[in-house]
Formats: structure tokens, sequence, C-alpha cells
């Protein structure tokens, strides 16, 4: 099922690639998170994760930002010595990430579901759980969790009976 999914979806985003990488030219500062999406994440932010627990939660545009938010804000007072990592999908979400979140959490761009890039992300977050706010589900990014005993929480999201049962 991993390899079927794996060839899909590297088919699909060679064909789809052209018209994102035009969509992300015309709207302008295409550059900004764009390694962030292979999972390529600089230095810094290395150093600044290196020996804390951190908590990586995603959120993926707009709506979801508001209900993380929302979400950290709880949990930071009882947790202090958690380190937050916030991703989401969009340019748009990520305004509202920078807006709304205060600097000493960390924002970046959710890697493509490509099994190198998520795992390279993963690698270099070392995430302790990951929290996906409503039903944001990336086949590789859930494997590659469960490879690795990383666990995995699914909050706000919406399911059907058939999807529950799996």
């Amino acid at each position: 099922m991993r390899s079927l999914y794996n060839i899909l979806f590297a088919i699909f985003l060679c064909i789809s690639a052209p018209y994102y990488f035009l969509k992300m030219w015309r709207r302008g500062n295409w550059r900004r998170g764009f390694r962030q999406r292979f999972g390529r994440y600089d230095a810094q932010l290395k150093q600044t994760l290196t020996n804390r627990h951190v908590l990586w939660m995603h959120a993926v545009s707009v709506g979801e930002v508001n209900v993380c938010t929302q979400l950290i804000r709880a949990l930071e007072p009882r947790v202090p010595n958690l380190k937050i990592l916030v991703s989401t999908t969009t340019s748009t979400g990520m305004g509202e990430l920078q807006r709304k979140l205060p600097s000493h959490v960390e924002k970046v761009y959710y890697p493509i579901d490509y099994r190198k890039c998520v795992c390279r992300a993963l690698s270099m977050i070392h995430p302790k759980a990951v929290v996906l706010v409503e039903a944001e589900i990336w086949p590789n990014f859930i494997w590659r969790l469960r490879d690795k005993n990383i666990p995995l929480f699914l909050v706000n999201a919406r399911l059907s009976n058939r999807s529950y049962r799996g």
C-alpha cells in the first residue's frame, strides 16, 4: 500500500508541480518557505529545538490556526517546558500564525507528503508528539510517526462512522 501511494504521489507531484510553481510565482514572494515544503529547515530552527520536548501542531490554514491558537493558550501554562512548533500549508495560514502566535512559538511550512521530505522534517524536528488540527491526514506523515512511535492526536475533527472503523 505504501509503495503504491508513493508511486502515485510522485506521479501527481510531477504532473501538478508546474501549476503550483506558476501559482506561487504569481502570488509573489514564492521563495519564502519554499525549502521548508521539502522538509528543509534552517540551522537556527534545529538549534532552537535541540534537547527540547517538541510538540508539533499542524494547522492547515486560517480556520485551523484559530483553533490551534486557542489550544496553545490552554497548553502553555500547564506544560511550561514544552517547545511548540506549528506548521501550516498555506501562505495565508502562515500570515495568521505570525500575527496571532508569540515569537517563542516556532512557525514553519508543513512538508509535502513525499517520503523523503517527511523523513527529513521529522529527523530535524524530533517531535515528542504531533497534533493535527481538524482532519488534515497525510499517509506518509502518519506512517512515519507510527514507525518512530511518535504519538499522534487529532483535534477538532469530524469523522464518519465508516472512517472511524478504518
